[in-house]
């Protein structure tokens, strides 16, 4: 399974960070896996493990402001899903599964029929 961390911006756009490797470092240090510029976060502020095909835990490095899943802080190591909401400081990431790269896009039957216009009930 591939998943990702999607996280909104400001502007309504979203930044997409893969969880390729096994180990996953998060925090503002641009060596990180995952660099947040954002001064509320440490420099290594947590760490993603992936623990086998669909296991994934968080650890908190001691980070001043914290690390949470779905708003309970992680004290130790703590496992999450798709669906759940990882905060780092205060910015949140929603962990999503991501489609393979070959994959057809589903598009919803109202988008398909503005796409072709109006259909003649003749």
């Amino acid at each position: 399974m591939r998943v990702s961390l999607k996280r909104k911006l400001d502007s309504g756009e979203t930044q997409n960070f893969d969880l390729k490797e096994n180990r996953v470092t998060i925090g503002r240090d641009p060596h990180n896996n995952i660099s947040v510029d954002e001064t509320w976060i440490s420099s290594r502020h947590a760490i993603i493990t992936c623990n086998g095909d669909d296991e994934f835990s968080i650890q908190d490095c001691e980070s001043r402001n914290g690390t949470f899943v779905n708003q309970d802080k992680v004290k130790d190591i703590m496992p999450f899903k798709i669906g759940d909401v990882i905060r780092i400081a205060y910015v949140d990431f929603e962990v999503i599964e991501k489609p393979p790269s070959n994959a057809i896009p589903v598009i919803p039957l109202s988008e398909r029929r503005k796409s072709f216009g109006k259909v003649n009930t003749r």
